[in-house]
């Protein structure tokens, strides 16, 4: 047996890297109050382990969703920033602060674009010294 979830704010066609980005990315908090915490994103044994358990069961390789997830949390941080900017009129969720939200994530996604940066370098990097030895 197993067990499928489904989270219909997911319910369309997206790039898988940025789903899981943004799953992540709720380990840090926020959903509730808008006061995410990107020192609370999940660190790499619990990052591993998720990736580990999702690949066991999508056969998937866990480097290459790691590699997905690096590169593309950048693009979630931004969304979800500016879907809260977008969010500014609707203050009708208190305490949720958008624009505490938005600030967060948003710093979040500048902090994070040089680590995925960095990481399309390595890998760009390590297929050229590949194709150097071929």
């Amino acid at each position: 047996g197993g067990v499928s979830l489904i989270d219909f704010e997911y319910g369309g066609p997206n790039y898988r890297g940025f789903d899981l980005s943004t799953h992540l990315s709720h380990w840090a908090g926020g959903a509730v109050d808008g006061r995410y915490d990107d020192a609370a994103w999940p660190d790499a044994a619990a990052r591993r382990r998720f990736v580990d358990s999702y690949c066991a069961a999508a056969g998937a390789d866990a480097s290459e969703i790691e590699r997905e997830i690096a590169q593309t949390l950048p693009l979630a941080h931004a969304v979800w920033g500016l879907w809260a900017v977008c969010s500014l009129p609707d203050q009708e969720r208190a305490p949720f602060s958008h624009i505490e939200y938005a600030e967060r994530r948003l710093g979040a996604c500048l902090r994070r674009s040089g680590d995925a940066t960095r990481s399309r370098a390595a890998d760009a990097m390590g297929n050229r010294a590949a194709d150097a030895t071929e």
